[in-house]
């Protein structure tokens, strides 16, 4: 995802350079453009990276599907193990 939102800013900069005035102006609206980017496109990205790791746990069965085995899990306090 930085790697579009820094592909589409440079776009940008390349675009305006040569209708714009100074070049630090269009640097900082291409930079604005590649910040503003990022945030928007963050939830979707999240959720995709939430999905593939709950796949995972689920193909190793770690997922526990009924709480009471997590809520008494939670509660030990000793484990004792061979």
């Amino acid at each position: 995802m930085g790697a579009g939102a820094f592909c589409i800013g440079a776009l940008v900069f390349a675009i305006r350079l040569p209708s714009s005035g100074p070049v630090v102006t269009s640097f900082v609206f291409a930079l604005g453009v590649m910040v503003a980017l990022v945030p928007e496109g963050l939830p979707a990205t999240m959720s995709v990276a939430l999905a593939v790791g709950v796949r995972r746990m689920a193909h190793h069965k770690a997922l526990i599907k009924k709480l009471v085995a997590m809520e008494t899990l939670g509660s030990t306090t000793v484990i004792c193990t061979d």
